[in-house]
């Protein structure tokens, strides 16, 4: 990443407040500061799409579902694959849980698979690095069948695991 090279960056949040705040403050100034580099703010747009059901999304960053697993007493993350059927129902828990805790309301019904042709042709999987500590997430298309309340809440705050670090983004397919 350099001050020369053009950047597309997605941010996303539940609430219209902070889409708000974050979509005005940048464009008061000439520059946006980032990790000591400094990048002109072009253009912003505020994108909120119709979200129609079943929904179909693609990721546009990595999507992380992992479970505990006890080794030496100690707890370590095994991450998913989507060829384990765990992956897609711990996928629909983990929305169901984010929504109940953030909203305080039960949520409805959703069901989260794959495009199976995509996943019998595409290597989904990504190793990500975060400070040293290593991440695997995979890329892949989803398509989302339930609540409507509960999906488009999954668009605006993502999907699976690790999302404030930028896991689980998709867009509309």
């Amino acid at each position: 990443m350099d001050e020369n090279t053009p950047m597309r960056m997605i941010l996303s949040s539940w609430l219209d407040e902070v889409v708000e705040a974050i979509s005005v403050s940048p464009l008061n100034k000439d520059e946006i500061l980032i990790n000591g580099v400094a990048f002109e703010a072009v253009k912003m747009k505020i994108y909120s799409p119709e979200i129609s059901v079943p929904a179909r999304f693609i990721a546009l960053s990595p999507i992380v579902v992992s479970r505990g697993v006890k080794k030496n007493d100690k707890i370590y993350h095994e991450f998913l694959s989507p060829e384990n059927p765990e992956f897609f129902e711990r996928l629909a828990e983990n929305l169901s849980k984010k929504y109940s805790q953030i909203l305080k309301h039960s949520p409805g019904y959703v069901k989260i698979e794959p495009d199976h042709e995509y996943l019998t042709r595409a290597k989904t999987s990504k190793l990500v690095d975060i400070k040293g500590t290593k991440i695997r997430g995979h890329m892949l298309p989803l398509i989302v069948e339930g609540d409507e309340k509960l999906i488009k809440f999954g668009y605006y705050v993502g999907f699976g695991e690790r999302t404030a670090q930028g896991f689980g983004c998709v867009e509309m397919r």
